[in-house]
């Protein structure tokens, strides 16, 4: 993979979520304020939650596209391990595990953060802290849809109450 490629393959398929990260993490882990925050706009929120569900569902990396992001991974350090094919097979089952996209931004984070080569439980740690993120980002759109909702409902029953106190009409008026 191409310098270029790395910096721009890992954030193509949630594109909105991360744009929107903020607003989504803070739904998700300040459940106290929701009411009081702002929400995204509402056509946005479907497409956020609509890419991270995909990439969520993601299937795992091929044989071969773990092998090939591996290989890309381990020619980024310029150490080499001391069997290079026993690494290079534990390695690519770990990244088997994972969807492509994981394993790509996975692998694009560790040669930024990491001087050495990393570890098979590098590799994990880097996956699954990935793809928490990104079932926390669809947690907090989940949630950014029902306060929609029940705000929609809120602004419905007070129209309702306006309605029949003004005697213009409403529910059982």
């Amino acid at each position: 993979m191409l310098e270029n490629e790395m910096n721009v393959y890992p954030m193509t398929t949630i594109a909105i979520s991360e744009q929107h990260a903020t607003s989504l993490l803070d739904f998700a882990e300040r459940p106290s304020t929701r009411t009081l925050m702002v929400l995204m706009d509402e056509a946005l929120l479907k497409n956020a939650i609509s890419e991270l569900q995909q990439a969520l569902a993601s299937p795992p990396a091929s044989a071969d596209e773990a092998r090939s992001l591996i290989a890309n991974l381990i020619g980024s350090f310029p150490e080499k391990p001391h069997d290079a094919e026993a690494y290079a097979v534990a390695m690519a089952a770990e990244a088997e595990l994972w969807s492509t996209e994981i394993v790509a931004e996975a692998c694009w984070a560790i040669t930024r953060s990491m001087k050495h080569l990393p570890t098979v439980a590098d590799l994990a740690e880097r996956c699954g802290s990935i793809m928490g993120r990104r079932n926390l980002l669809l947690r907090g759109a989940l949630l950014q849809q029902d306060e929609h909702r029940r705000r929609d409902d809120e602004a419905a029953r007070r129209a309702r109450y306006a309605a029949r106190r003004s005697g213009t009409g409403g529910d059982g008026a």
